[in-house]
């Protein structure tokens, strides 16, 4: 499926210059806006519909959602929000 698109759809499209020289800037922007309850709630969301489409491939989203979890709660170790950090807990 992706050997037909561009090389130019393997780097960021949705980054401004500033963003892709400072990608840091971008991570703690998201976990100062969402907590990881949130976001893990959103993501159970969108799964489930996802889910619910019988043209849907189930195995792959169950699959997508497993991996892109994981890479969530390693990010908020990693960049913990300003209140978790303030208060040493993680």
């Amino acid at each position: 499926m992706n050997q037909h698109l561009p090389k130019w759809h393997n780097r960021p499209l949705h980054l401004t210059k500033h963003q892709i020289q400072d990608p840091v800037t971008v991570i703690r922007e998201f976990t100062w806006e969402y907590s990881i309850i949130e976001v893990r709630e959103m993501l159970w969301e969108l799964l489930i519909d996802a889910l619910q489409n019988e043209n849907h491939n189930a195995g792959k989203s169950i699959i997508f959602y497993d991996s892109l979890i994981k890479t969530l709660e390693a990010l908020y170790i990693n960049f913990p929000p300003k209140s978790l950090t303030q208060n040493k807990v993680l």
